[in-house]
Parts: structure tokens; sequence; C-alpha cells
């Protein structure tokens, strides 16, 4: 079976024009198609529909690894298992439902329980963002030839951080010890690639979010040079430790100061 990163890429690539294409169009009858689950956040036919085909692509050819959609009936896996796919249909059901806003589909693999292979495809617009541990991110939008996504990569270039679950108090803290300007929203790209469009210089979150919002963003970004670290408890974790949450997380440029990458989790 060949593990190859970018060969598994251009296999989900062929699919992702036809998960796209049901997803967007199926956004102007969507409204009657809601319902709420258990937590309280909405789900559509939509976000049913690709959890079932992600799966089904995925499996067939990855038979041996494990699926986790955001919309599987079953979040539970082996602990410590080798090779994981997240993956979330539709991030932005709300936005995808109001017919305002950006939505995305993202698909991450963890190898041993580090992002390996990030892919966040918007099909509102049809582009498609991709990075791995064998690709620097690359943005491809049609036909055009892959563009290479530079943007801010050091931590000097830039002191915006998006911060998400961060109080008044730490954000006031950060600004005065390190002059961190909070940016609120990215606006060209999903949130946790603003980085590579020059719009910030990382992402930090001391909110708890699911493992497939993680996942995809992580390992685009570690493509990138960027150092991650995910916690529970406090404690620096991996993406296969029989969870399916972090508690606090960074994405942080590689040569953020370890006092800094300190104060953004634990002030």
């Amino acid at each position: 079976m060949n593990y190859n990163l970018n060969n598994r890429f251009e296999y989900l690539k062929k699919y992702l024009k036809e998960s796209g294409e049901y997803i967007r169009n199926a956004r102007s009858e969507i409204a009657r198609e809601t319902r709420e689950k258990a937590d309280g956040s909405p789900v559509t036919s939509a976000d049913l529909w690709g959890n079932k085909f992600w799966e089904k692509i995925i499996k067939e050819e990855y038979p041996d690894d494990i699926f986790i959609g955001e919309e599987s009936l079953s979040h539970k896996y082996p602990k410590g298992a080798e090779y994981i796919w997240y993956v979330d249909p539709i991030d932005g059901t709300k936005e995808y439902i109001s017919g305002h806003g950006s939505y995305y589909t993202l698909i991450g693999l963890t190898v041993n329980g580090e992002p390996a292979l990030g892919i966040v495809h918007e099909p509102h617009t049809g582009r498609v963002i991709y990075g791995s541990r064998e690709q620097q991110p690359v943005l491809l939008n049609g036909s055009d030839s892959p563009q290479p996504l530079n943007g801010i990569r050091s931590w000097s270039e830039s002191k915006r951080l998006m911060m998400r679950g961060i109080g008044a108090h730490k954000r006031k803290l950060l600004k005065e010890h390190y002059n961190i300007e909070r940016m609120k929203y990215v606006g060209v790209t999903h949130n946790q690639l603003g980085s590579l469009f020059h719009k910030s210089c990382g992402f930090a979150s001391n909110r708890a979010t699911s493992y497939w919002d993680l996942c995809a963003p992580a390992a685009i970004m570690a493509a990138a040079g960027f150092a991650t670290e995910f916690r529970n408890n406090n404690r620096r974790i991996l993406l296969n430790n029989g969870s399916h949450k972090a508690e606090s997380f960074y994405i942080l440029p590689g040569d953020t100061p370890d006092d800094v990458k300190k104060a953004v989790l634990e002030w």
C-alpha cells in the first residue's frame, strides 16, 4: 500500500470537484433540511452527505486507516493509531445555512498523532489549499498552476495574532509584554491559515476545538514551518490520544520565542 502523502493528495483531489459541486448546489435548499444536534449545533443533509462521501472515498483506497468525520456515528478509535483521517464536510455550517460567509471542507491526516497532510477546500470558490510533510503550502485555483503560499513565516514580521477564547485580561498582558495585537477576522480564507495570506502571525485558542477542525489547517501550517502544540489539562497531546478535542492550541511561526509560546497558552 502506498503511503506517499502527495500520492494521497492526488487521489483525493480527483473528488474535490464532485464534493464541492454537491455542497454548493445544495445550499439553496438546505434551510428546510437542517436539524439540531445534541450539542445545539446545526447539521444539514449536505453535512451528512459529505461525511458519507469522504468516508467511502478514503476507505476504498486506504481500508486500514481510521476515518473520523464530524458527522460519523462514532468518534472512537484505537488510541495510538498510526493513520487517522479527520474530516469536516462543512466547516462553517451556520454560514452555509445563512447564505452569508465562507464555509470549507477540511480533510486532514495524522501520522502517529502529528498532522501530516491538510486540504482546505472552498466549495463556494473552488479554491484548494494543500500542504503536507512533502509539500509546502500551495493554492490551487481552477486550471492555474499551483501557487506557492509564502505569506508571513517569521515571528518578527508581524505581531497580529488570531485569538479565540482568550479573555480581555490575557490579551492585555500579551499586548503589554509582547506587543501582540489581536486579529479578529482574517476574511480571505480559513482563519487558521491567515499567516499564509499576510493577515496574521498565527493562531491561538483556549476554546475546546475538535480534531477535525484542527488537523487540516495545522498540517498545512506545519508544512510552512510553523510550530503547533495541542493541550488537554495543560499537557501536550497528540491527535491520536483517544480523544477528539483539544482544550487549547497554538499555531505559531517556528522562530516564535519559547516564552511567547508559553504565555499564549498559560497566562
